[in-house]
């Protein structure tokens, strides 16, 4: 091939095409009105500058141009079939750059200005400097991969985005959408910070789904986190470090590392969906689907079942930890929705404890456990048992206990049970005892544990009083 140490190239029309690989040792000048220079099947190297005037072009067919210093463009730059571009310096597009279905690499700074366009085409655009884009970005077919270290992914809409290297997404009022395809791939890291005054002023939106085998990192700059919501199906097989909010429309599949931190994840979904494993902090269904849990899972804060959602557990074990706001349904199946027993109290009708409870008195239990609202449309009911210590008689009675509203969790008994002094009979619906002692309800949560929640109260048994007779004078 050819050695150049300057190359001119000025027409006003045509193509000069390279027979064979050349390189240009000082700059390429395509200055003329019309003309195109065309690798076709051939490397063409330049070593120094590169300047396309407006109305010039520079392609490759199917062989490559590789730039070596810095690119500057007011024409356009296309590629064909198979051809690819590399360009170790900085480059400013205030032309076209046409991906076509190649490849290109920008290792320095790309630039596209307000003048530039970029067209995806079908191609890849590879940037290990990062991109400042004020122009026109078309994505259509194509695929970015940012491959460098502290990268900036723009605020941009994608075909096709993959994360190769260290890249961030943070800002005050950035959302970078992804229509495609979206990946992280095993070593890259994704960090976003968001730094603005709502949780989604810092959003990364993943229409077609995505997979994360690298680190996705969610830091709050201020009070809020970042958002992720991917309206797809969603795999993570790396490490999410969440500290924001993530909404999936779709299934996650989690077999890598979800650490939780105060982040609250959402499902989103209107069709079926499955849950992924993880220790989730607050956890949200907020769809009109059904949201399958594959496997032990648990949320340490809050649990939410919006109204119309259903949580189907199949054989899985849901444990919540804080409370849980149920307008929805939960389906149990061979499965537990296990949460820790609020409280058990001995009361009067409207919820108030009482201490003590003498002949003539009505009892009422009252329990707050919240995982037993298994329907939000409906009021449900528990029994507990209430009993008496040997020494009051050993009375049980078995009472029926009401949920307050159709999704409060809290169970209360709407009929009294009376209190009796006298023989004592079990399981009447009237608590009998001869002597004071003390009563237990022990309420045990089968269906979710088992767990445990008791409360005791006196019972008291006032005194007889005997009478006295006077006597006669004589």
């Amino acid at each position: 091939g050819a050695v150049y140490y300057n190359l001119a190239i000025q027409k006003s029309a045509g193509t000069v095409g390279l027979s064979a690989s050349s390189t240009v040792v000082n700059p390429l000048d395509l200055s003329g009105t019309g003309g195109t220079l065309d690798s076709q099947s051939a490397v063409l190297t330049v070593v120094g500058a590169a300047t396309i005037a407006a109305g010039n072009t520079a392609t490759t067919s199917n062989g490559t141009l590789s730039f070596g210093s810095t690119v500057s463009s007011t024409g356009s730059i296309g590629i064909g079939t198979t051809g690819s571009i590399a360009i170790t310096g900085t480059f400013r597009n205030n032309g076209t750059l046409d991906l076509g279905s190649g490849t290109v690499t920008s290792t320095g700074v790309l630039t596209n200005p307000t003048t530039g366009t970029i067209h995806g085409r079908s191609g890849t655009l590879v940037l290990v400097g990062g991109l400042t884009n004020t122009g026109t970005f078309n994505p259509q077919s194509g695929t970015v991969i940012f491959h460098g270290s502290s990268v900036g992914v723009n605020q941009l809409t994608y075909n096709n985005l993959r994360i190769r290297g260290t890249a961030t997404l943070s800002g005050s009022s950035v959302t970078s959408t992804v229509t495609g395809t979206f990946n992280i791939d095993s070593g890259a890291t994704l960090t976003m910070t968001n730094s603005g005054v709502s949780e989604e002023a810092v959003h990364l939106i993943l229409v077609g789904g995505g997979t994360n085998a690298g680190t996705l990192t969610l830091v709050a700059g201020g009070s809020y986190g970042p958002t992720v919501t991917s309206t797809a199906a969603f795999t993570n097989t790396g490490t999410i470090n969440a500290a924001g909010t993530l909404n999936f429309g779709s299934s996650l599949t989690n077999s890598g590392t979800f650490s939780a931190g105060t982040s609250r994840v959402r499902y989103t979904g209107s069709s079926a969906s499955n849950v992924g494993s993880a220790v989730y902090y607050s956890l949200d269904f907020i769809g009109g689907a059904t949201y399958t849990v594959t496997a032990s899972t648990t949320a340490m804060a809050t649990t939410t079942v919006a109204s119309g959602a259903t949580v189907s557990l199949g054989s899985s074990i849901l444990t919540a930890m804080g409370d849980i706001t149920n307008s929805g349904t939960v389906s149990t199946g061979t499965g537990a929705f296990r949460h820790p027993v609020d409280y058990t109290r001995v009361t009067d009708r409207a919820g108030t404890v009482v201490a003590s409870i003498a002949e003539g008195d009505s009892i009422y239990l009252t329990v707050r456990d919240q995982n037993r609202n298994l329907n939000g449309s409906v009021v449900e009911t528990i029994v507990v048992p209430f009993a008496g210590d040997s020494a009051s008689g050993s009375d049980s009675e078995s009472i029926t206990l009401t949920e307050t509203g159709a999704s409060t969790g809290i169970f209360r008994n709407t009929s009294a049970v009376t209190t009796h002094t006298g023989t004592i009979a079990t399981d009447n619906g009237i608590f009998d005892f001869f002597a004071s002692g003390v009563g237990t309800a022990t309420y045990t949560d089968t269906h979710g544990g088992p767990d445990v929640g008791t409360a005791t109260a006196s019972i008291v048994r006032a005194a007889s009083t005997a009478g006295s007779g006077g006597g006669g004078g004589g």
